[in-house]
This record gives C-alpha cells, structure tokens and sequence, in this order.
C-alpha cells in the first residue's frame, strides 16, 4: 500500500482540477466555434435533456437497477443544444430517476448554459415537483 502524504494528495486534486476546467473551457469553445460555423449564435437558447441506462461490468463503480428498463447498470444523463452538442453530462447509478438526474445536471450549468430559456424533456422529467424546483432555483 503506498501512502500519501496530505500535501501530495492537496496537489493533486489542485492539478486534476485544473486539468478538468481546462478540458470544459477547450469544450465550450469548441461548442462556440461549431454553433457558430453552422450559422447560430455562440450560445444555445434551447437544449433536450434524456438518459439512456446502459449494463456495467463486474467492475466496481456506481451502479444500480433501473425497474423501468430493467437493467443493472449506470444511467447517462445529457443536455445537448439543439444542434445535439453536448452541453452537460452526469453519470449516476440507474436507479437515479429523471427528475433527479436532472436537478444534477442542472446544478452543472456553467456560462455555456446562461441563455438557455426552453428544454425539451420526455415524460421521464414532467412533474410538479420538478416544475416547482426549476422555478424556484431559477426565479422563473
């Protein structure tokens, strides 16, 4: 067993998360330039939010069983704009419902997501408490 010392695992996470809001600006500016090539306005107005629950592997990891599709799995959660970049995505165990894989998604809105005013969902996302959330975070 190797063992860190406290300032060498400091560094660490300091460095992989550079690492990470380097990679999410790189994706934002490229979203940016693609919208933008095709004719649209560097940031999406409207966007489509789905999951699709897949099987997993004995590995270890999140996972759980998705009663609807019957799978043992992990669920992806996705908002794409409306030309299907992705804009946000989530990982959860399958068991994770809609509506709340949602609320993770949207507690993930960077400013690449500050202009979105409309998002298409399917009935897996309709609700009241859902509805409720959104406009009580949102001040809608």
């Amino acid at each position: 067993m190797i063992l860190c010392h406290e300032r060498h695992k400091n560094r660490f996470i300091a460095e992989f998360t550079q690492i990470l809001i380097f990679c999410d600006r790189t994706h934002d500016t490229l979203r940016a330039r693609v919208r933008q090539k095709a004719g649209r306005h560097k940031q999406p107005i409207a966007g489509s939010i789905d999951s699709q629950s897949v099987k997993t592997t004995a590995l270890a990891g999140v996972k759980g069983f998705d009663a609807g599709k019957k799978i043992q799995g992990r669920k992806r959660h996705i908002l794409v704009d409306t030309l299907g970049l992705i804009m946000v995505v989530v990982v959860t165990a399958a068991s994770v419902q809609e509506r709340d894989g949602a609320k993770l998604l949207f507690k993930l809105f960077t400013g690449s997501c500050k202009k979105i005013l409309r998002i298409w969902v399917d009935g897996g996302y309709r609700g009241i408490k859902m509805m409720d959330w959104v406009a009580q975070r949102y001040h809608i």
